[in-house]
């Protein structure tokens, strides 16, 4: 049985979306990011992204990944330095939320393995269920998944 207890406030495991793309049209971008809290997205220029984590990134590539070692990428050899990128970074979840428990509700082991239907209803995922069928967004590569840190 899986079951969810609430939040654990030193738990050290989650469930996550990433995302990066290169932004077509940003008011479309924002607009569709709306719902979606401050903190799990940020858009920022070919050179602000450059200028900031050169040594971060290989001559072609900007790539987001997660703390599983995920990652997903977007060329971005032969885009201009006013170019926008999307980074989308959202981290939900506890261990409660990947817990199996027995029928007297006793802890049995974590499981991580997630599908897609586990972000349905989450307003990144919806974003960027939305983003996938925009024409204001190209190069859009996205993943999910939940792990352990620690």
């Amino acid at each position: 049985m899986k079951i969810r207890n609430g939040f654990v406030s030193n738990s050290s495991s989650s469930s996550f979306i990433i995302g990066i793309g290169v932004i077509k049209d940003e008011e479309k971008v924002k607009s569709i990011m709306q719902n979606v809290a401050d903190y799990a997205y940020h858009i920022e220029t070919v050179k602000k992204i450059n200028d900031k984590f050169l040594s971060d990134h290989d001559n072609e590539k900007f790539t987001v990944g997660s703390f599983n070692y995920d990652s997903v990428s977007v060329d971005h050899k032969g885009l201009k330095d006013d170019e926008k990128i999307l980074h989308i970074y959202y981290g939900t979840g506890d261990d409660s939320d990947f817990m199996i428990c027995d029928d007297n509700d006793e802890f049995i082991e974590y499981d991580y393995d997630i599908d897609e239907s586990f972000f349905e209803g989450d307003e990144a995922y919806e974003a960027i269920k939305e983003l996938e069928n925009s024409d204001a967004i190209k190069q859009f590569e996205w993943a999910y998944g939940a792990g352990r840190n620690g």
